[in-house]
């Protein structure tokens, strides 16, 4: 509690209502500066006033708010009016703010993750699809070991069982159905690509990095159906 008043005054007002900080005998032009001094210790400070003399103290604040039935000055000042002229709105207003930052911020993460969903089918499907049809040209095969590997998986047709797996993958996370098997056949075959580049081929490992970026924030998404993986048997 932060007012003018005499110090025995107010803390039989701050007794009443569950306070146990109380700052009084405050001049009116001193308010915003016990705002200050608050903030200053890094808190963030919400202040409810209704009168001139807070105006300064509600701009000083992080969040102001004004009572509905105040001055102009404090209500022009406020970031928030309580219209109802309710103190009680305070505490609902806040758990208000906090619901709908969880929201936003859920919000966002279902965003990221659906562009991330999708550009891991995309690169899979198209990629896979290409290991069948080669419509995009991958250029010459590397030389030593890396070139000689995938040699060894073309000549064996062991690429186009890879391939096949890639298009299914990739169209699950497309067409958002069976997510978790898709997770589940791409986990492997991305673990092998990074494999590949960190010992064979360094200079394509950037893609790698990529799609693993990208699987790992779809599956961090869906991570509640993986938790039973790592669970000890009781």
């Amino acid at each position: 509690m932060l007012t003018g008043d005499n110090k025995h005054s107010a803390d039989a007002v701050a007794r009443q209502l569950g306070m146990d900080t109380v700052i009084a005998e405050v001049l009116p032009e001193d308010k915003a500066e016990a705002v200050r001094k608050l903030q200053a210790k890094g808190r963030n400070m919400a202040m409810v006033g209704d009168g001139v003399n807070d105006a300064p103290a509600l701009a000083q604040a992080d969040v102001g708010i004004a009572i509905g039935a105040g001055t102009d000055v404090s209500v022009e000042t406020a970031d928030v009016v309580l219209v109802k002229n309710d103190p009680s709105d305070v505490s609902r207003s806040i758990q208000l703010a906090r619901e709908k930052r969880i929201l936003g911020k859920e919000r966002k993460m279902k965003i990221v993750t659906l562009i991330a969903r999708l550009l891991l089918g995309i690169i899979f499907f198209v990629f896979g699809l290409n290991g069948f049809f080669n419509f995009i040209s991958m250029g010459p095969l590397p030389s030593g070991l890396a070139g000689q590997f995938i040699g060894a998986l073309a000549q064996s047709h062991y690429f186009w069982v890879v391939a096949g797996l890639q298009v299914l993958g990739g169209t699950l996370l497309l067409v958002n159905r069976f997510v978790l098997l898709g997770l589940v056949l791409l986990g492997p075959i991305i673990v092998n690509i990074l494999l590949f580049h960190l010992f064979l081929n360094p200079s394509g490992i950037g893609l790698g990095i990529v799609v693993t970026i990208l699987w790992l924030i779809v599956f961090y998404a869906h991570r509640q159906y993986f938790s039973g993986i790592l669970a000890q048997p009781t």
